[in-house]
């Protein structure tokens, strides 16, 4: 996402705060659920979203008490032209691995790759 300025990015990040929490207590299919900043443009940030599947994303997360009050807040700064939004999914192929946790705590074990990610904040955005 791309905010026009340093006011709206700070407002829509701590409206996504409630998300987080309630993401992280409610929803055990959700891995990984991070917001970023482009460290050469301040004004970009780069959400990543790891899902046990695409289906878990589509009917539960996206239907989630705490989503569903954010995400009018969110289309009303992209309708009045203060966030651009672009992002895309993706379905790991298991050509990979995650060994630590961001802490650098190790978690131990190697995964197949079938799980579903959505990102915002990149430019190739998923039609």
């Amino acid at each position: 996402m791309t905010f026009k300025n340093e006011e709206d990015q700070k407002q829509a990040l701590e409206e996504w705060r409630p998300v987080t929490k309630y993401c992280g207590e409610k929803e055990p299919f959700l891995f990984h659920y991070e917001v970023g900043r482009n460290d050469a443009d301040p004004l970009k940030i780069h959400m990543v979203e790891r899902y046990k599947s695409k289906e878990d994303y589509i009917n539960k997360h996206k239907k989630g008490e705490e989503f569903l009050k954010f995400r009018p807040k969110l289309k009303a700064l992209a309708d009045a032209g203060k966030v651009k939004i672009e992002g895309f999914s993706y379905q790991e192929l298991g050509y990979g691995f995650v060994k630590h946790d961001f802490w650098g705590n190790e978690l131990g074990t190697m995964h197949d790759g079938n799980f579903f990610h959505y990102e915002v904040g990149r430019n190739d955005a998923d039609p």
